[in-house]
């Protein structure tokens, strides 16, 4: 069964904060119309790491940068959830950030992909997102190799907006 796995049962404050630690993100608006796909750009095998502790440690560089991530096994975590992320600069106001825990080498798994179905869905039943979503990657709005291996499942992932 799917689920979002909330942010603090990964060990991370119940607060989303700004990179100041201090000052608290703001929530996002309804109907959001955008979705956009990510990946963590670094050369390292996340299928055999410990979810929880990547999240934290990405939780160390930027806190709060995307709004979910989804390991190799489906697993969904609440990163920001529902607050502003820091995914995408321009577009973190209109969009949420959803991170595919894979490395450069590692390809999103099927799993991956029926867990951010599964995500949409509940983003488009709870109003979240708009019942159509742009769904798109990161290179689309960024001078970014971002989404890596994401890029080649973009169209099978854009069927979770249809």
């Amino acid at each position: 069964m799917t689920t979002i796995i909330p942010r603090t049962d990964v060990g991370l404050s119940p607060v989303v904060r700004n990179f100041n630690r201090i000052t608290r993100r703001p929530l996002l608006r309804d109907f959001i119309p955008l979705i956009i796909c990510h990946h963590t750009g670094v050369n390292v095998r996340y299928a055999t790491r410990d979810t929880g502790k990547a999240v934290r440690s990405i939780d160390r560089w930027k806190s709060g940068e995307y709004n979910y991530v989804i390991d190799q096994l489906g697993q969904i975590v609440e990163f920001a959830g529902e607050y502003q992320g820091a995914h995408c600069k321009g577009y973190n106001d209109r969009s949420y950030g959803v991170l595919f825990l894979n490395g450069t080498q590692e390809p999103v798994t099927q799993p991956q992909i029926e867990a951010f179905h599964w995500l949409v869905g509940v983003l488009r039943w709870t109003q979240r997102v708009q019942n159509v979503p742009w769904i798109i990657g990161h290179g689309e709005v960024a001078a970014t190799g971002c989404p890596g291996h994401v890029r080649f499942v973009m169209p099978v992932l854009k069927q979770a907006g249809v």
